[in-house]
């Protein structure tokens, strides 16, 4: 009896650096390139960015209402406003209204606008207690502000206490 014999081309065919190293470099060039259409698409995050007016089609406000160890605390006009820039998150005056405006709907936190404001919460123990539109009464938020959502009306109290 004797053995079957391979032809050379069946042979099992070994792949060559050049085919290993093809497809990462594609798979990266095509990343790079949605990435690239991404940031002329969408622009850079909104925070990011000066709004052109304030005359937006997304609008809201939201009334923030700050205590530090019990006595009221102002809110700073122009938190988000420079000579040269209004970003979509701002205020004017020092009532506590929060304008929210961008091209189109996008999810504001409170976090996000803390942050915008510089104002360092590490000092302080934070309660935060929330009203929306059709709510009867305040709610305590006990989750990290950088999850709640701005509504248009909505109403927030924040309570700081020095550590």
């Amino acid at each position: 009896m004797s053995k079957h014999r391979k032809r050379p081309e069946e042979k099992k065919k070994k792949l060559t650096k050049q085919q290993l190293i093809i497809p990462p470099i594609l798979v990266g060039g095509a990343i790079g390139i949605a990435l690239a259409i991404n940031m002329i698409i969408v622009g850079p995050p909104p925070l990011e960015q000066c709004i052109p007016s304030e005359n937006m089609p997304f609008h809201l406000h939201a009334y923030l209402n700050v205590t530090l160890n019990g006595e009221p605390f102002t809110v700073p006009a122009n938190i988000g406003i420079t000579s040269d820039c209004v970003k979509p998150l701002h205020t004017h005056d020092t009532n506590g209204t929060i304008h929210v405006e961008f091209v189109k709907p996008t999810r504001f936190s409170l976090g996000i606008f803390v942050e915008l404001w510089g104002l360092n919460l590490d000092q302080y123990d934070v309660k935060v207690f929330v009203k929306n539109a059709n709510d009867a009464d305040f709610k305590e938020f006990s989750d990290d502000i950088r999850t709640l959502v701005m509504s248009d009306q909505m109403r927030i109290k924040m309570e700081l206490t020095s550590r």
